[in-house]
């Protein structure tokens, strides 16, 4: 028993000492490790090993990295942790986002595009405004200044850019402010963008600032100087020398106006008379000053005069008038003009001169007045009037224009007809007043309706030899008025529609060579007589016509007891000739009537000597 229990407390006693060991190796695992970590840190990637609290500070890497030794990638959506010298702040890591979406910021974790704002998974499209770039990390704020814009520290730490234009430029595409004209950059600060500008400012009527070797300083425009450009000669308006001269500075007077040609004053507000189109004023011939206060005039050099010394008898008006001293050079139609004045430079002869008609016109009475002719201008025409004074003063009556016609040193004025107008009627005067003769309508006749001379006609062509033309003739009738017919010429049966050409209807023989038998004899080949009671009628297919207005037919259709008088029923033939006495009218129509007869007799002897032929011959 004895033995047992000593057993057991040696075994006891191992125990311990094995559990003192373990306990004393364990601390000094501890501590050796403490003293290595001492000497070699644990943390990568730029990670600070913190002593007293024995952990990795990862605050180097702003964040990129994380973890117990910084070896943990902090970029999200897909960004990978990488070195490069784009990195975020004092750090060599940055987040390399990914190119198919826009995020951006020091963790890839920033998004400025419309579509993030209602999606955050999303992040592409357009642009927030004011966000510029491919990645839509380029802020620019045209009114704002370092002060006030928001997100700019933040967006540059992201490794984008920030812009501020201070109210004195505007952005482009790429997020750059661009100066209005006079303002500039400072030097490194973001705050000076557009910012810089001359001091005391240069008005922008009157300069410009510039930078000039790197200092600021006003470019004065013309007329202006100063170091604002605040001093100028005198001025009735907002222009140096109220816009007609040149401000310049004189080392006897100082700022002067020296003014342009055609106007003067102390601030070349007075402008001379005429025109400022010829470079000298007063046209060259006189002297320009001040006369008002709002006025100025000019004193000519003999012999030019008027207000403009533009004029001389001899030259300005050709030698046909006398310069106009009324003349103030304004349009006729000027409301504010003299009263009473003239438009015209020029007082042209317009009359009898030295007992001859002189009429001259134009501006510089270099050409004759409407309706003159002649080296003199003493011959008159009127296209339109009636004078007859051949020769010498004429009119074309509307139907024709005038000329001056000259036969060696002898000038005449005459008018050239418009066509198929005579020059000169049968009379001798009235030029271009009626138509040639075989012209029509004819000048004067009421109601046409074709123009005055402008249809042909003769006896020998459009009437045929058979008639003569028609001196009434208005367009809506006859042109051709047909001669009579018959051994006394009563009958009016040639046809004048068709130029006389023809027999009228009806009317027989159509052989017009005889004009004593010729359409003397009425015929209706389709038609019988009427009976007594309609003595005046002849029946057509039944129905019951007057003579069909033929008012020459009653000449040979006669009535009696039993209607109208006829000659033969087969051929329906009613004729009488005219003016005869009864008895001849009644031995030839007996002769006629034979002759039809016999006609009728002979035809029937050829029938029956063609049987006997045929008789024979079978």
């Amino acid at each position: 028993m004895k033995i047992q229990t000593q057993k057991l407390t040696a075994y006891s006693f191992c125990i311990f000492v094995s559990a003192a060991l373990i306990v004393l190796l364990a601390l000094s695992v501890d501590f050796f490790v403490s003293k290595i970590n001492t000497i070699l840190s644990p943390c990568v990637n730029d990670g600070i090993w913190q002593q007293d609290t024995e952990t990795c500070n990862c605050e180097t890497t702003r964040g990129i990295w994380g973890g117990d030794t910084c070896n943990e990638c902090q970029c999200e959506n897909n960004g990978l942790c990488v070195m490069g010298g784009n990195g975020a702040a004092d750090t060599r890591f940055e987040c390399f986002c990914p190119s198919h979406t826009k995020f951006v910021g020091t963790l890839c974790n920033d998004c400025y595009t419309r579509s993030h704002a209602s999606d955050n998974e999303q992040c592409k499209g357009v642009c927030l405004d004011d966000y510029y770039g491919g990645k839509c990390n380029a802020l620019c704020l045209p009114n704002a200044t370092l002060n006030t814009a928001e997100n700019c520290v933040g967006i540059k730490a992201g490794g984008g850019s920030c812009s501020v234009c201070n109210s004195h430029g505007s952005c482009d595409n790429s997020g750059q402010c661009v100066c209005e004209n006079g303002y500039f950059n400072g030097r490194g600060s973001v705050s000076d963008q557009c910012g810089l500008t001359c001091e005391g400012g240069c008005p922008e009527d009157r300069g410009t600032c510039q930078s000039i070797g790197g200092s600021l300083q006003c470019i004065c425009f013309d007329g202006f100087f100063g170091a604002n450009c605040e001093q100028s000669c005198e001025s009735n308006n907002t222009m140096p020398c109220s816009g007609h001269g040149t401000c310049e500075i004189l080392a006897s007077s100082g700022l002067q106006c020296i003014c342009d040609a055609h106007y003067v004053g102390s601030d070349c507000m007075l402008k001379c008379p005429g025109r400022d189109v010829i470079s000298e004023p007063c046209s060259g011939h006189g002297l320009c000053t001040k006369d008002t206060d709002t006025t100025a005039k000019c004193t000519c050099t003999n012999p030019w005069g008027n207000f403009e010394c533009g004029c001389v008898d001899e030259f300005t008006c050709s030698g046909h008038g006398t310069c106009n001293l009324d003349y103030d050079g304004l349009p006729e139609d000027t409301l504010f003009a003299t009263d009473p004045r003239s438009p015209l430079i020029c007082n042209c002869m317009d009359g009898i001169i030295d007992g001859e008609e002189r009429h001259y016109g134009g501006t510089n009475c270099a050409r004759c007045k409407d309706d003159w002719f002649g080296t003199r201008c003493n011959l008159y025409c009127d296209p339109h009037g009636q004078n007859d004074e051949l020769g010498v003063s004429i009119g074309c009556n509307g139907h024709g224009a005038c000329f001056l016609n000259t036969v060696e040193v002898i000038e005449t004025v005459e008018c050239e007809c418009l066509a198929n107008y005579d020059v000169v009627n049968l009379a001798g005067i009235g030029q271009c007043s009626q138509c040639e003769a075989n012209y029509f309508p004819k000048v004067g006749v009421a109601n046409t309706t074709q123009e005055f001379c402008s249809i042909v006609c003769s006896r020998d062509n459009e009437c045929s030899f058979k008639g003569d033309c028609n001196y009434d003739y208005d367009g809506s009738n006859n042109i051709c008025t047909c001669d009579l017919n018959g051994v006394n010429q009563t009958f009016d049966t040639l046809d004048p529609t068709v130029g006389c050409s023809a027999c009228l209807p009806n009317w027989y023989p159509k052989d017009l060579d005889d004009i004593s038998t010729r359409c003397t004899s009425y015929c209706a080949a389709d038609g019988f007589i009427g009976s007594a009671a309609s003595a005046t009628t002849i029946v057509f297919d039944g129905i019951d016509l007057t003579l069909r207005g033929e008012t020459e037919a009653y000449k040979v259709c006669t009535a009696n007891s039993e209607g109208l008088k006829q000659m033969d029923a087969v051929m329906s033939v009613l004729m009488q000739v005219d003016a005869a006495p009864k008895e001849l009218a009644l031995a030839v129509t007996v002769l006629r009537v034979i002759s039809a007869k016999l006609t009728v007799v002979l035809v029937a002897v050829l029938r029956a000597m063609e049987m006997v032929v045929v008789f024979v011959i079978l």
